[in-house]
């Protein structure tokens, strides 16, 4: 799983590092990308699961780095019974690449978390993967894992 990460994550950043600069009508589709992930860090410390429901597409998956996979009801069930609880986020860092109606997104977040009443606080790397479907941009697959699993993951 980490390898996979880092290898999507190498291919993400080469991709956008040799994109040239984004034009006029790319514009509007990066700043609601980059929007929507503040949005989506915004529902999550406030338990606003109709939100979360909003920005993640029902066939969104990912792989957690324990290797499950996790849906949609899976994330809006945890955040509804408080099992999973963002106290507090930042985005350090975000980078959009779009390219038509998909788009990646990768980016560093700093979060004070707590999952199952366990403390799961730190720096995470992530990226989505975005559709935009009916004009409207959501997330239909993501990876995620925390800054020091990527210091040690090789490519």
């Amino acid at each position: 799983m980490k390898k996979l990460f880092a290898t999507m994550l190498f291919v993400c950043v080469c991709a956008i590092g040799s994109a040239a600069a984004p034009e006029a009508s790319q514009k509007a589709d990066i700043d609601a990308l980059t929007r929507q992930a503040q949005e989506l860090g915004d529902a999550m410390v406030a338990g606003d699961v109709d939100k979360i429901r909003e920005i993640f597409a029902e066939d969104w998956v990912s792989v957690s780095s324990k290797g499950t996979v996790v849906t949609r009801d899976s994330v809006l069930d945890n955040f509804k019974s408080g099992k999973d609880k963002l106290a507090s986020f930042t985005i350090d860092h975000i980078d959009v690449l779009v390219l038509g109606n998909i788009a990646a997104v990768h980016g560093a977040v700093t979060e004070k978390r707590t999952f199952g009443g366990k403390d799961t606080s730190g720096k995470l790397l992530w990226t989505d993967i975005c559709e935009k479907r009916d004009g409207k941009w959501v997330i239909i697959r993501s990876a995620g894992a925390k800054a020091t699993e990527i210091g040690r993951a090789h490519v």
